[in-house]
């Protein structure tokens, strides 16, 4: 997936409030793929055989444009489209002639023919344009890096309707991937991008050409988080942490603003590796996230959040934002969070127990959920890997809440995995998060829960004991169970049938239980039949 590691092109290997000198385009990222589609289909279609002269292009690009910010955009994205990434200049530090007329024969450069043949062009259409050099987060940056040596990059400014605005358009025409190849990708984000945002990747040699008042010093650039153009274009704003890199003890939690529309997902990696999932954890209310992080054990890490579309299966997640964290003290005690999958956010579900919970446990867990009244959801419980039956999860539907609860037979290793779907759907249930437990509890063959029945969840039945899935034989064991709109409820074992008293939806009764299967059955009118809700078992 390239869009994932995509690397920005250079030319050469603290809370901050900003006021904008000039006013500033949103660019978000349906303005990107509407708003210049005219003017963008007409630079496409200017061949390159008018590219004899700054003169001959500028007239041609000229036909199709005739407001100022037109005129701009048309030089942009015919550069963006026709001048190739000169690599073997770039990666050789030998650029050569970059003058905008040899860059039109070559139809190649590296960032400072990108930025002359930009500000020729809008020179020669009327259009008051400069080139600006100073240093950029490119090819190979690493948060937390230092500026050394001269300028690396250049860029433009153009005058648009008397105010200032930023162009880049070599990071507008594509990147250079893995293997130092220039792959040709479009990004319209560095047309008129917002002086604000330009600034965590670009810091200009002349500070007035940040178009920010103040200006940001040299130090407070350094030490600005990694952020890539997905994280404006999403419409995530910074809520804390604007630095890179972060210092912490056993945690880190960073709050940024996020539309309910945009999925997320973080990671942690260390030495460029990723770790676990369960280190990591969002918790989301309303417009709001908190992006936190875990630490087995102190060193460096890097903290990397991803964003994409909520509920488009089509779009793939996309790197936003790096922090540097560096720990100096581990968890005292071994936690963790539960891996969360797409569908945890596709069917609006939120948890309501603590999200970050010990991972040596003794006998039992539960899981507490939040979930509109039309999700159904199930569990599953694997112990090494092993997945076992059916009985060794439960889950409470309760209003607005479902809660999952689990029980260990013996010491292990165990992942619950909760799986939904809404009641209208048709199909498979889908896996919306995991959690990992590491079980102390000493061997019991007892412990389990009954076995429920697809109509138990349809009917929204609560059981409210035995919870037991095996039970005594020979004892009377209260039954007591909540079955709307059932007209009997009865117990069955070894082909007696028990009915319990009906009050209401409630039934209820203290039945003696012999050995063998054990079920619980109900009727609903019209039907004469009974269906089956759960299964017990009796044992001596």
């Amino acid at each position: 997936m390239n869009s994932l590691f995509s690397l920005r092109i250079a030319c050469t290997a603290s809370v901050l409030a900003f006021v904008f000198l000039f006013p500033a385009f949103d660019r978000s990222l349906a303005q990107q793929s509407n708003e210049f589609a005219t003017v963008d289909a007409f630079a496409l279609s200017v061949p390159k055989s008018e590219a004899t002269s700054i003169e001959r292009l500028a007239g041609a690009l000229a036909k199709g444009a005739h407001t100022d910010r037109d005129k701009a955009r048309v030089i942009y994205r015919w550069i963006t489209k026709n001048i190739s990434y000169d690599t073997h200049a770039f990666f050789s530090g030998n650029p050569g002639d970059m003058r905008p007329s040899t860059v039109l024969k070559t139809m190649k450069g590296v960032c400072d023919g990108y930025a002359q043949l930009f500000a020729a062009l809008a020179q020669s259409m009327g259009l008051d344009a400069e080139r600006i050099g100073g240093n950029s987060k490119g090819y190979g940056y690493i948060v937390g890096s230092r500026i050394e040596g001269p300028s690396n990059h250049a860029w433009n400014i153009v005058r648009i309707n008397g105010s200032w605005q930023l162009v880049d358009c070599t990071w507008g025409a594509g990147y250079i991937d893995a293997n130092k190849n220039f792959v040709e990708r479009f990004n319209g984000y560095y047309f008129l991008t917002p002086p604000d945002q330009f600034v965590y990747d670009h810091l200009p040699d002349d500070p007035e050409k940040q178009l920010l008042s103040p200006p940001v010093s040299k130090e407070s650039y350094e030490n600005l988080a990694d952020v890539q153009p997905l994280f404006f274009l999403y419409g995530l704003k910074f809520v804390s942490q604007r630095d890179g890199i972060i210092r912490a003890n056993q945690r880190v939690d960073v709050v940024v603003d996020v539309p309910q529309n945009v999925s997320l997902l973080l990671q942690l990696l260390q030495n460029g590796q990723p770790l676990e999932p369960t280190l990591t954890y969002i918790y989301r209310t309303n417009d709001e996230a908190t992006l936190t992080a875990l630490f087995p054990q102190a060193g460096t890490y890097v903290l990397r959040l991803f964003v994409k579309q909520r509920g488009d299966p089509n779009r793939q997640f996309e790197k936003a934002l790096d922090y540097e964290v560096i720990v100096r003290e581990p968890m005292a005690t071994e936690s963790s969070f539960p891996v969360l999958f797409p569908a945890f956010d596709d069917y609006g579900v939120k948890l309501k127990s603590n999200a970050e919970r010990e991972t040596r446990v003794d006998r039992n867990v539960s899981i507490e959920l939040a979930s509109a009244p039309d999700v159904d959801m199930i569990a599953s419980l694997s112990r090494n890997g092993e997945k076992l039956d059916d009985g060794y999860t439960f889950v409470e539907h309760g209003n607005g809440s479902q809660t999952v609860q689990a029980i260990f037979p013996q010491s292990g290793k165990y992942s619950i995995t909760v799986y939904a779907k809404r009641k209208s759907e048709k199909g498979n249930y889908n896996a919306i998060l995991t959690y990992g437990f590491n079980s102390v509890a000493l061997r019991d063959p007892n412990a389990c829960f009954p076995i429920v029945y697809e109509q138990y969840r349809e009917c929204n039945a609560q059981l409210f004991s035995p919870f037991e899935g095996r039970l005594e034989s020979g004892k009377p064991q209260p039954f007591k169970i909540s079955v709307p709109r059932a007209d009997a409820v009865a117990f069955v074992c070894g082909g007696q049938w028990t009915p319990l008293k009906k009050n209401g939806d409630m039934f209820e009764g203290d039945i003696v239980v012999g050995i063998g299967k054990a079920e619980l059955f109900a009727k609903f009118a019209p039907s004469k039949q009974f269906v089956g809700l759960l299964r017990y078992e009796g044992v001596n």
